[in-house]
């Protein structure tokens, strides 16, 4: 069956109507994230205007603690720098023990390639 001229009339002028209804769906679907972002700004510049209250402290915070005496303060640093490098007797023996290092090393620049 061979396409009739005036067929062609009707979908020539209906096409319009069909890419627009097409598209709906996708642009639905845009719109409602358009919303949905418009919706959450909002909110945020209202919560950004907003006051907040201020947090209850736990009763007993104000008290100030008392200083350590200058011999408890160094033996509470040394077991504290223990504790962060492990066992003692490695820290001691790290120590001890002498790095030699090249002189010229990282002083010098290669470009041969």
């Amino acid at each position: 069956m061979p396409i009739q001229p005036i067929d062609l009339q009707v979908l020539f002028s209906r096409l319009d109507n069909i890419g627009r209804e097409a598209v709906g769906p996708q642009q639905a679907a845009a719109q409602g994230q358009e919303v949905a972002g418009a919706q959450l700004a909002e909110q945020s510049r209202a919560q950004a205007r907003q006051v907040t209250d201020a947090e209850e402290l736990p009763d007993g915070s104000e008290e100030v603690k008392e200083e350590e005496s200058g011999e408890e303060q160094q033996s509470s640093a040394r077991r504290r720098r223990q504790r962060s490098t492990g066992d003692g007797d490695e820290a001691a023996d790290r120590s001890a023990q002498t790095e030699i290092r090249d002189p010229a090393l990282g002083r010098t620049i290669d470009l041969s390639g």
